[in-house]
């Protein structure tokens, strides 16, 4: 049977918010990234391809939850949200006294950065936040199917994609890229503030982690 199920679509990679801690003692409470939800990058940000940092301040229960939290600042009035949200949502490692957790005070930095492509406003954006994921076909499953797909769509000034292509080795995978990048929302490309219609490209790579057939018996 398959054991695993690796599906890589390299298009649509966010914007990368992360919460940095001012203080790593044990005195202070920080937060649990392996136990917190991933920071929304805000949708109209994002758009204009804007950067920026958002502060919070949070009372920290003994238990590693936040049970107040408040705006302290931003960059820009489009980052408080987000930045509240996470740090009210989060997880925290408990301010500890004398081996014991206690309740804490603190701020917390969340800071919001985009990648290289995505700071260029000449090219679409992919709006993952409002659409829907990629899914590996059954059909390529039960082939064992597998491939690199270089896919391109030309985004209008409403984000609508027009004439989307998708070039592999396998027709199912194709299709169901064809598929994902039809039924998507962009962010349009920019000139002199403007909307302006552009190419948007991007690859795709399907695999398999473990594609031994078991029929129960070790066959």
């Amino acid at each position: 049977m398959y054991r695993a199920l690796w599906l890589l679509p390299f298009c649509w990679m966010l914007g990368v918010a992360q919460a940095h801690d001012d203080d790593s003692n044990d005195d202070i409470a920080r937060i649990d990234h392996a136990r917190s939800h991933t920071v929304p990058y805000p949708p109209a940000a994002l758009e204009r391809r804007q950067e920026g940092v958002g502060s919070v301040e949070c009372d920290i229960a003994a238990e590693g939850r936040a049970t107040r939290c408040a705006p302290a600042g931003a960059s820009d009035p489009v980052f408080v949200q987000p930045a509240l949200l996470y740090a009210s949502e989060a997880r925290y490692l408990p301010s500890l006294e004398d081996g014991v957790a206690k309740p804490s005070h603190r701020t917390i930095r969340v800071v919001f950065r985009l990648t290289p492509v995505q700071k260029r406003i000449d090219l679409p954006l992919f709006d993952h936040w409002h659409s829907h994921r990629l899914v590996y076909p059954k059909a390529a499953i039960d082939r064992d199917a597998r491939g690199s797909i270089e896919a391109h769509c030309t985004i209008d000034v409403q984000g609508v994609p027009h004439d989307c292509v998708a070039t592999g080795s396998d027709s199912d995978l194709d299709a169901a890229v064809l598929t994902y990048l039809n039924g998507a929302r962009y962010y349009p490309a920019m000139q002199n503030e403007q909307p302006v219609s552009a190419t948007y490209s991007a690859h795709f790579s399907f695999a398999l982690a473990n594609s031994t057939r078991d029929d129960g018996f070790g066959n």
